[in-house]
């Protein structure tokens, strides 16, 4: 009886507190509202396309990389890139330091596993600035 009893109050508890429990659904709006397109070289591009009210985030493929190795005298720099991506030879890429453009480049090989060789054609380049195309 006293088994019986405590496990009649364990099962009132339950449902007591599933009762309780209310089926409340939330909506979350937008933070914020794009009027226009704010892209990200590296990572991809939110633009103002919608679906049913929701941003929709696209990749974009562009090739980076990161000087290796400088020569400003010989105005030339080696590119090392990450697995998969490679320069084309007569591509034209850019330098970046902070966030900021500093010099162009022209991609005049040789290649050599993830690295190429590129002339500086404008500005300067450094060992450790970022390379986009």
């Amino acid at each position: 009886m006293v088994n019986r009893s405590w496990l009649l109050m364990a099962l009132a508890g339950i449902l007591a507190g599933c009762a309780s429990q209310s089926d409340t659904r939330y909506e979350f709006a937008p933070l914020v509202n794009f009027s226009g397109s704010i892209t990200n070289r590296i990572s991809g591009s939110i633009t103002n396309k919608t679906a049913g009210g929701q941003v929709i985030i696209t990749p974009v493929q562009k090739l980076t990389g990161r000087i290796s190795s400088a020569n400003p005298s010989l105005q030339f720099v080696v590119i090392t890139f990450p697995v998969g991506q490679m320069a084309e030879i007569g591509q034209r890429l850019f330098v970046y330091r902070g966030g900021l453009r500093v010099g162009e480049l022209k991609v005049t090989g040789p290649q050599s596993e993830d690295s190429i060789v590129a002339d500086i054609v404008a500005g300067e380049a450094r060992k450790g600035d970022d390379v986009f195309e």
